[in-house]
């Protein structure tokens, strides 16, 4: 949402994200999801999930653009199938790159460091050293 709004970003990182993660609360087969439904009335789910479907990135990450998009994605993760990634990669505004990384949903240091270099790029940072406290 706040990619779409917000014009003075350059670069935005986004990591193991869902396009419409209010479905998930209706279908997602994450024990989580399984557990929460058994909780709640289909009243309930229905009223929580096209609450929550305003805030759904499918709105929003498509108009994005200027600012460029870089996506993690992890392949063990579990949240976010491949199929679930590809179509939040799909839905959203040029430019954008897209990366995968063996890890979990939680990412690694790899993933960590190669985010922080992709910003440094997009922002103009002279050089990665820079950045050496963060890293």
């Amino acid at each position: 949402m706040l990619a779409d709004i917000e014009m003075r970003l350059v670069a935005v990182v986004l990591m193991a994200g869902l396009v419409a993660h209010s479905e998930w609360w209706r279908s997602g087969d994450h024990e989580f999801y399984r557990r929460f439904r058994e909780q709640v009335t289909p009243e309930q789910l229905d009223e929580m999930v096209e609450m929550m479907s305003t805030a759904d990135a499918i709105h929003y990450v498509g108009r994005v653009a200027p600012a460029a998009l870089l996506f993690q994605f992890a392949r063990r993760d579990q949240f976010v199938s491949e199929r679930e990634a590809l179509r939040y990669w799909e839905a959203a505004s040029e430019p954008k790159e897209m990366r995968w990384y063996d890890t979990d949903h939680f990412f690694n240091e790899t993933a960590r460091r190669d985010r922080i270099v992709w910003l440094g790029e997009r922002l103009g940072l002279s050089s990665i050293e820079s950045w050496e406290a963060v890293l």
